[in-house]
């Protein structure tokens, strides 16, 4: 019993060992680390690798949900109370973390989710998770408009805070995390401390369906 004990606690160590080399290497801008790097950083045979893995995707998939595991502090509930500049900074630095963690592994799982279901659909669930934190969070000020405005409020509120955004200002456009914590809490209070505009009637000058013209 003692060696079957052993040898199943040896496998989780070399299993998290190569998990935590293909995360490191992600996080130093290696995507698609090959398998003679995460040997090299695990001390893993490729022998190994392929013991505890099916595939390199397997592992890609493994990769990212550990990383969504400890990310997973981040998205829960924040405190609601208080007013929403401070609800804004809570958030945007909850937020700011999470995408910082997050980076390699998130880079890396974008770029397989359109040939790997299984990546494709934890990265749903994620998505999920952070839709219902901005939807829970923001819900007084949601809770004010009418329900076309607050989905059309709450769709911006999420696109304007997810990864993608993020990555964009960093990668793209070379941002700091100093310019993305102003930008973003310049928008968020713009978005969330207006109300929708209106015509003279009260009625929504774009309502569903119509198209604004030029």
């Amino acid at each position: 019993m003692a060696d079957i004990d052993g040898r199943a606690a040896r496998r989780r160590r070399n299993r998290d060992a190569v998990i935590e080399a293909a995360v490191s290497l992600m996080q130093e801008g290696v995507l698609d680390p090959s398998v003679e790097q995460i040997t090299e950083r695990s001390g893993v045979s490729p022998r190994s690798v392929f013991r505890y893995f099916e595939s390199l995707d397997e592992m890609r998939r493994a990769v990212l949900l550990a990383t969504v595991d400890r990310s997973r502090p981040l998205l829960a509930p924040l405190d609601e109370d208080g007013p929403l500049e401070g609800r804004v900074a809570r958030l945007i630095d909850a937020r700011l973390a999470m995408c910082e963690r997050a980076a390699g592994a998130a880079r890396a799982a974008r770029l397989r989710e359109p040939q790997v279901p299984t990546i494709a659909e934890d990265l749903a669930v994620l998505r999920g998770d952070v839709r219902r934190q901005v939807r829970t969070y923001f819900g007084a000020e949601l809770g004010q408009r009418r329900p076309d405005d607050a989905e059309q409020l709450a769709a911006l509120v999420e696109v304007l805070l997810s990864f993608e955004a993020w990555d964009h200002l960093c990668r793209v456009q070379g941002r700091d995390p100093d310019f993305i914590r102003r930008a973003w809490s310049r928008a968020l209070a713009g978005l969330l401390g207006s109300s929708p505009a209106m015509n003279g009637n009260g009625s929504d000058p774009y309502p569903a369906g119509s198209a604004r013209r030029a």
